[in-house]
């Protein structure tokens, strides 16, 4: 897929996500962020390409950094966060 249209497929998606949690959005922002700052390209676009491909986006988040071999302090962090959404929408499916 072209980079500007995944890119594009990419904010749209998220702009609807945002309309439904700024909170969360702003931590898969950071997500994004981080690992760019840290040389994990390949891993933002997987990230992209599943997000657009309406795969769940924690879920994605979640299975991504769970492969990056090096988190540091603040990725680790943004992964306990990402688990703690995980559990909200199980709590939320049953109750």
């Amino acid at each position: 897929m072209n980079t500007n249209l995944l890119d594009s497929k990419f904010q749209n998606a998220m702009s609807q996500y945002k309309m439904i949690d700024v909170d969360r959005v702003e931590t898969y922002s950071e997500i994004i962020n981080e690992l760019i700052d840290n040389d994990y390209v390949n891993e933002v676009g997987e990230i992209k390409y599943r997000v657009t491909g309406d795969e769940d986006i924690n879920r994605v988040h979640l299975d991504v950094l769970s492969r990056v071999a090096d988190l540091n302090m603040n990725l680790r962090r943004l992964y306990l966060a990402l688990k703690e959404y995980e559990e909200e929408d199980i709590y939320k499916r049953f109750f």
